[in-house]
């Protein structure tokens, strides 16, 4: 019983630092929308509604293949975390 307090104990702890850390990004997220130089805002201005919304798309597919490649990473070193003890 005692251990099943511990692991349980020790989920909670995780399940609290997952929150917090989601919640400083969610946080941030206002902060990362001031990056970008000014001639990129020009251009992307001056290409109109149409192009505008074409970039929009761009930069989605763009973030893609990184953020897959960042989960599947992290999934296999969260499968594997016990393996080397």
């Amino acid at each position: 019983m005692k251990q099943f307090l511990q692991s349980a104990a020790k989920i909670t702890f995780r399940a609290r630092a997952l929150g917090v850390a989601l919640f400083a990004i969610l946080a941030m997220v206002p902060l990362v929308h001031a990056q970008g130089c000014a001639m990129c805002y020009n251009n992307a201005a001056a290409t109109g509604p149409q192009g505008t919304q074409v970039l929009r798309h761009a930069i989605l597919v763009l973030l893609i293949p990184p953020a897959t490649m960042f989960c599947a990473i992290l999934g296999l070193l969260y499968q594997r975390r016990n393996s080397s003890r």
